[in-house]
């Protein structure tokens, strides 16, 4: 066969693949089409072939046949196919051939003719990369067998790798090396090389301090794609021939699967006509279409009911889900579906990020820089897509010196939609916040260019006041529970700032169908209300839950002794998820009373024209929430009311 380009490649098929690091099944005949598609993309490799290796009965892992152009490695190779595939889509090993072999008679790949792979050589890496020491080959063996990979580079970054089984790997080492590393350990050194150098003598490597270049990260990350002004002539025209049709416009809808991307998607069926695409990551066992619907369901969108029943007719008839990931090249489509999706979108809603205020920006930068990146050159793919930018602020942040304000520091100040963000940069030192501070730099200089762009940053997104749902990972429902569960709260300075879903998503809907309205600005999504936490504590008793309250460490050792006394199954004790942020993001009281005040003059016009207030953080609201928690079990019910 051929490609565009006129170079020959070989397709390899194998019929009989089981497993490949435990993910790729039967449908691998397909995968391993994309394998080898994205390899011939690669400017170094002039033709190549993958096949699917290992004894039966055991993990079959992939092997790329290269035959390159010009000078490369191994390690670049690897490097550009992660660019472009799932990290559990390369290939371990790589041969570097002189010529592809074929079989003259018929013109097929002749499998018999390519080079025997030595299964115990780590052929997959150049020998530099390879493990040195007895400590390194003790550590990479521990990380090779959390990642299910068959080599690792002692130079590759363990979140790069798609390492996110942090206890799980620090567990297993521990266990095994008689350590008693703990997570803060592992951000500092994220490689076999350091960590191994780490653990030999801790007193001599002090882990990657190299400090963040965050404006080096944003010029690295910008396309500096200029627009045609023809481009931005016809797309404001259109605009202005059929002011209906961003009503009935087709969406492209990122970040589906999570919390407020579920939220979001309710909002489109229910009061727009649009037609929805839904980029979805492809899972092991589940298709795009039902990882949405699980996650509606999750979210109390589709459980039984007219309702839901309804809700399911609307997905069926007006939701596409494409299979694709933000973080890759094409934003991880099939080129069919992204030049298809770049003639028909008319707007795009990015939803999709990972938040996570303890990981480092390295782990973080996939999905939240690169994948923004990816969405501004899908934005600009044949025709002018606006793009209503999602940035989510959780109120927490990991001492009072540094941020998950997100792109703001964490200061008691007040910020508003319009500030200059850039003479933040060197103030925040949370991963998440440099990530998503990266992230908004680079819409905004797309934006700057031309392009029409939204910005829409939400603080702390609460439950919907319409039906029993939560984040179960969101911090403040932890706190909740942690109160709850011990029957003792936390003598704290905590101001308390949530907003429900349903709102969020309505307001968020109703500006991308009024694009005169809402392109160009910033919308602060956070209340200016709050509740007390005592205030809280007092109504918790009131309603029938005698919590106590205590001094900050007595509440804490609660906490500690309800996640290790095994009455509740660890996986699903929220004390677990709770202990894990109280000793990785909290560390100490002052953590709490260190929050900023965010103000939204611009969405207060907005309410002010659709005659909408903005919803308070009072007992009425939390009542309901109590009410729903219980419906969903995630708070035991109350004991007896107790009178005023």
């Amino acid at each position: 066969m051929e490609n565009d380009h006129g170079v020959a490649f070989y397709v390899a098929t194998q019929c009989n693949v089981r497993i490949v690091r435990g993910i790729l099944s039967e449908r691998s005949i397909c995968r391993l089409t994309a394998v080898e598609a994205a390899l011939l993309q690669l400017p170094m490799v002039n033709t190549g072939c993958v096949l699917v290796l290992g004894d039966e009965g055991s993990d079959k892992f992939l092997v790329a046949y290269i035959v390159s152009e010009g000078k490369t490695s191994r390690k670049e190779v690897r490097a550009e196919l992660k660019k472009r595939l799932p990290f559990y889509m390369i290939p371990s090993k790589f041969v570097f051939l002189n010529r592809i072999p074929m079989v003259e008679a018929t013109g097929k790949l002749d499998k018999k003719a390519l080079p025997k792979i030595d299964m115990d050589e780590e052929n997959g890496l150049d020998p530099q990369d390879l493990p040195s020491t007895p400590t390194e080959h003790i550590v990479a063996a521990i990380w090779c067998r959390v990642l299910e990979l068959q080599v690792i580079d002692v130079q590759e970054n363990f979140f790069d790798l798609g390492g996110h089984s942090l206890l799980d790997l620090l567990s297993e080492m521990n266990e095994q090396l008689g350590l008693d590393l703990i997570i803060s350990d592992l951000f500092s050194h994220p490689t076999v090389y350091s960590m191994a150098g780490f653990i030999d003598d801790p007193q001599v490597t002090s882990g990657e301090t190299v400090k963040l270049d965050l404006n080096a990260e944003v010029e690295r990350h910008d396309q500096g794609k200029s627009l045609m002004d023809i481009s931005l002539r016809a797309f404001w025209r259109s605009f202005q021939l059929s002011h209906a049709k961003f009503r009935r416009d087709k969406v492209l809808l990122t970040g589906v699967t999570g919390f407020v991307g579920a939220f979001i998607l309710k909002e489109l069926l229910t009061s727009t006509k649009a037609t929805v695409y839904c980029l979805v990551r492809e899972t092991p066992g589940s298709t795009p279409l039902q990882r949405i619907k699980d996650t509606l369901w999750e979210y109390g969108i589709l459980r039984k009911g007219a309702q839901a029943d309804e809700m399911d007719k609307k997905i069926e008839a007006r939701v596409v889900p494409i299979k694709g990931d933000i973080a890759l090249v094409n934003l991880g489509m099939s080129e069919d579906d992204y030049m298809y999706l770049s003639y028909e979108v008319d707007s795009i809603i990015h939803a999709a990020a990972m938040v996570n205020l303890v990981y480092p920006y390295r782990a973080l930068h996939g999905a939240n820089v690169l994948g923004t990146e990816n969405v501004i050159l899908f934005a600009l793919e044949h025709k002018i897509k606006p793009i209503h930018h999602i940035s989510f602020f959780p109120e927490e942040s990991d001492s009072c010196d540094c941020s998950t304000n997100a792109v703001f520091p964490c200061a008691k100040e007040e910020y508003y939609e319009d500030d200059d963000m850039s003479k933040y940069p060197d103030k925040l030192t949370s991963g998440y916040a440099q990530s998503k501070w990266v992230s908004e730099q680079l819409v905004l200089r797309a934006k700057a260019r031309g392009l029409p762009i939204a910005i829409y940053r939400c603080g702390n997104v609460a439950g919907s006041r319409e039906e029993p749902c939560w984040n179960k990972l969101d911090f403040t429902l932890l706190m909740l529970q942690g109160c709850l569960l011990t029957m003792s709260a936390p003598d704290i300075d905590w101001q308390i700032e949530l907003t429900p879903v349903d709102f969020v998503c309505k307001m968020i809907v109703g500006l991308t169908q009024d694009i005169m309205h809402s392109i160009g600005k910033t919308f602060h999504l956070i209340n200016t209300s709050s509740m007390d936490c005592r205030d809280l504590w007092q109504l918790l008793r009131v309603q029938g839950f005698p919590v106590k309250i205590v001094p900050y460490q007595t509440w804490y050792s609660n906490v500690k002794t309800g996640a290790q006394n095994g009455e509740i199954n660890r996986a699903d004790n929220p004390l677990t998820s709770l202990l894990y942020m109280l000793d990785t993001l909290v560390r100490e009281p002052s953590y709490f009373s260190c929050l900023g005040t965010f103000r939204h003059l611009n969405l207060d016009n907005t309410m002010a024209m659709q005659s909408v207030t903005y919803p308070e953080v009072d007992a009425d609201l939390m009542r309901l929430y109590l009410k729903h928690l219980s419906t969903l079990g995630f708070i035991q019910r109350p004991q007896k009311r107790c009178r005023n």
